[in-house]
Parts: structure tokens; C-alpha cells; sequence
């Protein structure tokens, strides 16, 4: 488990967890929600019993805001026909969430530079880095 800030956010006494929605809670199916991921309602379910939940997903980004909120209705609609429990959901505009863990469907799990590179299928030049220690 990762270390824990205790409540990393908006005064909570509880760990807060980041959950990404398309991909990670649905299948991707953007604009469209898809089919609930299996094991997301239980793990979730779970997991709400410690933390508390913030859902973060692109559908709140300024970039859509010209569709009038439409994604992020179709979100909350999915999680409650779902009965997916969440804390909150972020809405982008106080930066990155503050949280103890996040929960992504494209996240790089960071352990070097290297790692990075060879996750992305990116090869560097020889001796471009260090990947002992990078």
C-alpha cells in the first residue's frame, strides 16, 4: 500500500484515493459510457470503507465544456445506476487531486526514467541515459 498521508485533501480524516472513470471504472467508450469493468463496483465498494473516493475523469475538462456538462451527467448517471460509491468527483480546476493512491488505466507506475522509456517503447540512443540508476 502506499504510504498514506492520512487524508491528503480538503480537511478529510480519511486516505483519499483518485479513481479514473473511462477505462478504469467503464470500458472505453467515450463519448458513450461503456460496460461496467468487472470488479469495479466490489473492489470499489471495498475500498470506500477506508477511503474516501474522489472520481477524476477527463470528462470534466474545460475541453468539452462547449457540450454544457453533458459527459460528466452521463458519468454520474453511470455510478449511481451503478451504485458506485465516490466521495466526490474532481472538476479539474484546483489542479492535479491531492491523494494517497491513484487508480488510472493509462498511468505509468514510475520506478526510473528508464522504466518509462521501455514502458513507451521508446529506445534511447546508447549512453543517452543512465539506466542503472535512472
Amino acid at each position: 500500500m502506499p504510504q498514506c498521508h492520512k487524508g491528503a485533501g480538503r480537511g478529510s480524516r480519511r486516505p483519499v484515493i483518485a479513481v479514473d472513470f473511462d477505462g478504469t471504472i467503464c470500458e472505453h467508450a467515450f463519448p458513450e459510457c461503456g460496460e461496467l469493468k468487472p470488479g469495479a463496483k466490489k473492489v470499489l465498494d471495498l475500498l470506500s470503507k477506508q477511503f474516501d473516493i474522489v472520481i477524476s475523469s477527463c470528462r470534466t475538462s474545460k475541453m468539452f465544456e462547449h457540450e454544457g456538462g453533458k459527459y460528466v451527467r452521463e458519468m454520474i448517471r453511470f455510478l449511481k445506476e451503478h451504485e458506485i460509491p465516490y466521495s466526490r468527483i474532481d472538476g479539474g480546476d484546483e489542479g492535479k487531486i491531492v491523494a494517497d493512491a491513484y487508480v488510472d488505466d493509462k498511468a505509468i507506475r514510475f520506478t526510473t526514467w528508464a522504466s518509462v522509456l521501455n514502458h513507451l517503447g521508446i529506445l534511447p540512443p546508447p549512453g543517452f541515459i543512465d539506466t542503472s540508476s535512472a
